[in-house]
Formats: structure tokens, sequence, C-alpha cells
């Protein structure tokens, strides 16, 4: 009985080992990032709005799974006039015991957990998050999805 038991749990040791190790060689290298960003809000009778950055930014993955996203100034026009937003780093970590990823913003310190979903050929994935607000006059929702391509 004794012996089972060590060999079962050997091998779920091996077997969890082994998904991780994967995973981070999928991960390692340059991945190119394209953002979209979906919201709506019940009030003023408005209509979802979406926003999409086809080149975002990069994520620099290492062989363990630790990646830095950099996204650099993004030019806009507000009002008919050139101006940008600032860019930033993240430090961008795979949780493989719950297919995602913790992203940690280098500029504030804040940290967010968000899902990751591998595409059908494992050369691409994508990072969602969604987000519900629901108040006593008025509710919204808001989707971000990055995608991302091996370069």
């Amino acid at each position: 009985m004794r012996t089972l038991l060590i060999f079962i749990t050997s091998t779920v040791l091996l077997f969890s080992c082994n998904k991780e190790t994967q995973v981070n060689a999928k991960l390692k290298g340059t991945w190119s990032v394209q953002r979209k960003v979906t919201s709506w809000g019940n009030f003023s009778g408005s209509s979802p709005k979406t926003f999409e950055h086809p080149s975002w930014g990069t994520i620099e993955f290492d062989k363990n799974g630790v990646g830095l996203l950099t996204v650099p100034d993004q030019p806009v026009i507000i009002n008919g006039y050139d101006s940008y937003i600032p860019g930033f780093t993240a430090n961008v970590n795979y949780l493989p015991e719950e297919d995602a990823f913790l992203i940690k913003y280098n500029d504030n310190g804040q940290e967010e957990k968000v899902h990751m979903k591998w595409g059908w050929d494992k050369k691409s994935f994508t990072i969602f998050n969604r987000e519900m607000y629901y108040g006593s006059n008025s509710s919204s929702y808001s989707e971000t999805i990055l995608t991302c391509k091996k370069q």
C-alpha cells in the first residue's frame, strides 16, 4: 500500500512539473500584443464602445514563465489635438495552477490577476479581464482582451 501511495504521489508531481515546464518553454520569447477594450454603461442612452490597438506592446518571457510587458507611448487625438497616453512596463508572471497571469505594474505597484487561454495553434494566447459594476442608478461593463502572438 505504501509503495502504491509513493508511486501515485511521484507520478502526480512528475506530470504537474512537466506541464509547467512545457508551458514555460512555449511562453519563452517575444510576443506582440494587440489590445481591444469594449465598455458600456446604461447611463445617457449609451451604446457599447470598442477601442482597438493593433500594435499595443510586447511581452518578453524568460524560460521560467516570467515576462516583461512593455507598452510604448500611444499617440491619440483628443478634441482635434495630437496627444499621447504615456507608456509603461509591467512584470507578468504565469500561474500554472490557474492558467492565469499575475500582472504587476511597475509605475504604481498595483497587481491584477487575469485569465489566459491558448489559441488552437499554441502560437497565440489571449489574456482577458471583465468587470461589471452595479449601482443604485447605473451599471457598467468593461472587457479588455489582449491577443498575444509569438514574433
